[in-house]
């Protein structure tokens, strides 16, 4: 009977594309039963008829799950499939997960207590995913235990110690923990440690501009005068500190070129006596002046000379000049007897 009812369903998944059910990742029993189910109406079949024929159709991790469940819960349909949707839910995929804890971070602002909290419900998602996986490929839960337990709190406390701000992360690193349990404490003595400090620092800030100004009292309101009145004299009180500030500066210390120069131990590379350098050689510097004036003597004589030349050409040329007048004037007199001659 049962093999008929078989037969007959297989004719029914053929029709409707139904495939078997193998509990692997991915898989969804919810989708899964809603299609075995409209099967199972178009054949009528019976709720018990259901709880009989559906191991039939079940392989891999998931036949071994339904054959390691209690008689009382396979023959019951509600009870069967309740089990079934928590034991295959659909999970999230652990590299999508994974994902999401880096780009997790603690945001400025937020104590360690609340991101610890936003923290722990992600990566417990992310440890349910990876061990479904785990277990749906492996059938020794020993085996999980004992190899995924370490490297899962491993990388539980490395994640949250690398999400947390700055301030911190370097704080919680330089303590070296071993668990997620044992960082969360650290961050949390480290942050109100934080705290402290920067209280501390505000409120000595405060008491020395203003030490003479009293803060209000929480039952008493202040007037907008007295706001003002305090403000001014805040004010005041800053300038003058500013100006204590300003005259209480140390001076300047002289710039490099300014300071004296020690120069007993240079040596002047030009007559090679100590105590200065050789642009500054006084015997340099006479041999200099000599050279300069006999330059300024050759170029006296020079120019003497050049005058001469120069008198010398204009006389030549004066005389060029009047030779060629007189040759002029002959040539002028001998046509002018020749055309008396004819």
């Amino acid at each position: 009977m049962i093999k008929e009812r078989k037969s007959a369903y297989l004719k029914v998944s053929k029709m409707f594309n139904i495939p078997v059910f193998h509990g692997a990742e991915g898989e969804d029993p919810g989708a899964y039963l809603r299609e075995f189910n409209r099967a199972c109406r178009l054949t009528n079949w019976s709720v018990k008829e259901r709880t009989e024929i559906l191991p039939d159709f079940l392989e891999g991790s998931a036949l071994a799950w339904h054959e390691a469940l209690p008689e009382e819960t396979k023959n019951d349909w509600e009870k069967l499939t309740k089990v079934m949707k928590e034991r295959f839910g659909t999970v999230e995929s652990p590299n999508a997960l994974l994902l999401q804890l880096d780009q997790l971070f603690q945001k400025e602002g937020e104590s360690v207590s609340a991101f610890s909290v936003r923290y722990e419900t992600l990566f417990a998602k992310y440890q349910h995913a990876a061990l479904h996986v785990i277990i749906t490929s492996s059938s020794s839960t020993t085996m999980v235990d004992s190899k995924s337990s370490m490297a899962m709190e491993h990388l539980k406390m490395s994640r949250f110690v690398m999400a947390l701000v700055p301030g911190l992360r370097g704080k919680v690193l330089s303590k070296d923990p071993t668990s997620f349990q044992e960082a969360l404490r650290i961050a949390l003595k480290k942050e109100a440690a934080l705290q402290i400090e920067s209280t501390f620092q505000t409120s000595t800030t405060m008491s020395s501009l203003s030490p003479h100004v009293e803060a209000p009292s929480t039952s008493q309101v202040p007037s907008s005068s007295s706001l003002n009145h305090n403000i001014s004299q805040l004010m005041a009180e800053f300038a003058d500190l500013k100006l204590h500030l300003v005259n209480a500066r140390p001076p300047r210390p002289p710039r490099v070129e300014d300071r004296p120069r020690d120069r007993s131990g240079i040596t002047c590379y030009e007559c090679q006596e100590k105590g200065h350098y050789r642009n500054e050689c006084p015997k340099l510097r006479k041999r200099e002046d000599k050279n300069i004036s006999l330059l300024e003597g050759i170029c006296s004589e020079d120019e003497e000379e050049r005058e001469v030349l120069m008198a010398k050409r204009d006389r030549r040329t004066r005389s060029q000049m009047k030779e060629d007048e007189v040759d002029e004037e002959e040539e002028i007199g001998e046509d002018t007897r020749r055309r008396e001659k004819t």
